[in-house]
């Protein structure tokens, strides 16, 4: 049964599928939600305002003008003619469907077959809606981009490749500033790898380009000791007001329920083995504290954008999570089958969804709804849970092998 399902699923097919399957999102999104310009105005007004005007670089808010390279790529395409909001618009409906084929074939690049790499796709981009969001608030560009910058980390992990990483980082700078850390364990594992002056000077420059970007980026209105500060601020805040951390962490994940987020593959970090397996990648695992430490611990400040933050990180835990479980039960054909078949519990949601949500409720849905009744959430989980059953020996008990240091 596996085979003929491997074999149904051939790379046409596969690449046919992602298309009609992010198509049919973006269409559904804009049938179903309006976007309503006072979130605009919210949530993204630095973002448009950089896109109009790229020297509102110097006079805007800091984080959004570290942030430059989205709205400088929507500038661009407003030489077309169109819109600000149309060229936001177009370049998310198109970085969204980009970002389904750069997940495709990072998995094949990992040697996983077709078929179980639209399921590691379903599970990544649907299961909940952190990346999906930026589908209906296409002002989050930011966003999208970040994610598709991750998996060329990952892939620059994998495979040894200095231009690319220097381009990849250049990118990386001005699109998250976080994502330095990135750069920095990047160009760190490539001169234990390989020691390369190049390497040094590669780092060097970037870092520079960093420093002197992070010190232009809102020149104009940023108090002459707010951006240089700031860092070590957070960090003897966390010293100071450890109670209000604790209390963010508390709020977070149980009173807001955030904590069901993080639910099935939260359960392989009990296993030593994942944990092993988690280390060889040791490199891109560091930066998931970032995302998540913010997520966590600056919760009254993160609010309801939560789910947009953490999953920067947790993203590639479940990246990592879904390679092992490839690998490891990839002799077992009733596992294999069953993990073939979890994704379609997200149609439960989905069609609850476009029958009942309209213009309102989509994140209430996601964020409070689900957990309520017996939702694909409960199913999809049900089903993992059976998976990491069947073959708990092997994931939970057996220790980890050289087979995936590469």
């Amino acid at each position: 049964m596996e085979k003929r399902i491997d074999n149904f699923f051939n790379n046409k097919l596969s690449l046919i599928i992602l298309l009609i399957v992010s198509l049919s999102t973006i269409y559904f999104s804009n049938s179903l939600y309006v976007y309503e310009d006072v979130l605009s105005l919210q949530d993204s007004k630095g973002y448009i305002l950089l896109a109009e005007d790229p020297r509102n670089y110097l006079y805007g808010q800091h984080q959004e003008s570290l942030r430059i390279l989205p709205s400088m790529i929507v500038f661009l395409f407003k030489l077309t003619g169109l819109s600000t909001e149309a060229c936001f618009k177009v370049l998310t409906f198109f970085f969204f469907i980009i970002l389904h084929y750069k997940i495709f074939y990072l998995f094949k690049a990992y040697k996983i077959k077709n078929y179980l790499s639209l399921v590691a796709i379903a599970i990544l981009l649907y299961s909940n809606h952190a990346v999906i969001y930026t589908v209906f608030n296409y002002y989050q560009l930011v966003d999208l981009i970040t994610y598709i910058v991750i998996i060329h980390f990952i892939e620059l992990h994998k495979n040894y490749d200095l231009k690319k990483l220097f381009l990849i980082s250049m990118i990386a700078i001005f699109t998250k500033e976080y994502l330095l850390i990135l750069v920095l364990t990047l160009h760190i594992k490539y001169l234990i790898f390989q020691y390369d002056k190049k390497i040094i000077i590669s780092l060097c420059l970037i870092l520079s380009i960093f420093i002197l970007h992070y010190n232009l980026a809102a020149h104009y209105t940023l108090d002459d000791d707010a951006g240089k500060s700031s860092v070590i601020n957070l960090i003897i805040g966390f010293a100071q007001d450890h109670t209000l951390f604790t209390e963010s962490i508390f709020n977070a994940l149980f009173l807001e329920k955030n904590i069901f987020l993080f639910f099935p593959f939260i359960l392989l970090l009990f296993s030593f083995k994942f944990i092993s397996f988690l280390n060889k990648h040791f490199s891109i695992v560091i930066f998931v504290f970032i995302p998540l430490g913010f997520s966590l611990f600056l919760f009254h400040n993160v609010g309801n954008n939560f789910f947009r933050v953490f999953y920067h990180g947790y993203f590639i835990i479940i990246l990592y999570c879904l390679l092992f479980l490839f690998n490891e039960i990839s002799k077992k054909d009733n596992s294999m089958i069953l993990i073939f078949i979890s994704p379609l519990f997200f149609m439960i949601d989905y069609i609850h969804i476009l029958n009942n949500i309209k213009q309102d409720g989509f994140f209430n849905y996601f964020q409070t709804f689900r957990y309520q009744y017996l939702s694909g959430y409960y199913f999809f989980n049900i089903m993992i849970i059976v998976i990491l059953t069947m073959n708990f020996k092997n994931l939970f008990m057996k220790k980890f092998t050289k087979k995936y240091e590469k």
